[in-house]
């Protein structure tokens, strides 16, 4: 969320004569809602005009505005992000600014705005992608390795354990960017009824930990195996803190079905989550 910049002040040659200063940039703005966004003002993010007549200085850019929603609406809007005007006279005046930047993000968009002297950029609302994000799977069980394509269906079980299997029975966990010493829980719900859990600790580095759980699992009968973990971040030293969309992460809640994807969920200091699935 960055603002225009200041205009140039003049230069001037002469002894005893001064030049005059360059318009301001202009700020920026954010308006962001969960849910509609319905525009019916006037935003105003213009450069100053610069000073001066014998010597003029060059207008401030334009500013910022980005409106964020699941919808926006609204009719007779506007948005105004013009450079400011350079000082001086007809003949001798200053450079102008440059225009501002517009972002219209929403998954509707049924506003009528007036745009001026610029086109924004619109798009749907992006999603959140954090690089070296944290990934947690489950890679086997009892010792059998996940099938390349797991479906996660009772009706069509991606193993089958031998009958001789007894329990407990092992479940072998990966994890890939999480502090060790995270707690890992196992969960095992029967299709009919009957669930079991167990923990275990990471144990390993931080890129690449493992950890091995023995849990319950009901043989005369399908079951899904779940894996979570929950953790706090800490900042590193010197990079401050993990944003999402601007907001500060405080906690990692981690989720992985037995082959299948990883989802990551980020909970920030206000409490908002963002979800993302990783595969």
């Amino acid at each position: 969320l960055i603002g225009g910049s200041g205009g140039g002040g003049a230069g001037v040659t002469s002894f005893g004569s001064s030049g005059g200063g360059g318009g301001g940039g202009s700020g920026a703005i954010l308006i962001a809602s969960s849910g509609t966004i319905t525009f019916t003002g006037t935003i105003l993010a213009k450069g100053g005009a610069g000073a001066g007549t014998t010597h003029p200085g060059g207008g401030g850019s334009g500013g910022a505005v980005r409106l964020v929603a699941t919808t926006i609406a609204g009719s007779n809007g506007t948005i105004d992000v013009r450079g400011g005007a350079g000082g001086g006279v007809v003949g001798q005046a200053g450079g102008s600014g440059g225009v501002g930047r517009i972002r219209i993000e929403a998954f509707t968009d049924t506003a009528s705005i007036n745009f001026t002297s610029v086109t924004p950029s619109v798009a749907q609302p992006t999603s959140v992608a954090l690089t070296n994000a944290p990934t947690l799977m489950i890679t086997s069980v009892a010792g059998v390795t996940a099938p390349a394509t797991p479906a996660g269906s009772y009706a069509a079980p991606d193993i089958t354990l031998p009958a001789t299997t007894t329990n407990p029975v092992t479940v072998a966990i990966a994890g890939a960017n999480i502090s060790p010493g995270t707690v890992v829980t196992v969960r095992v719900s029967g299709q009919t009824g009957g669930t079991t859990t167990a923990s275990a600790t990471l144990t390993g580095t931080t890129s690449s930990s493992t950890a091995s759980v023995s849990v319950t699992i009901a043989t005369n009968q399908p079951s899904v195996i779940s894996a979570s973990a929950t953790f706090t971040l800490t900042a590193r030293e010197g990079s401050g803190p993990l944003l999402v969309e601007g907001k500060a992460v405080e906690q990692v809640r981690l989720a992985a079905r037995y082959g299948g994807a990883s989802r990551a969920t980020y909970v920030t200091r206000s409490g908002r989550e963002f979800v993302v699935e990783q595969r």
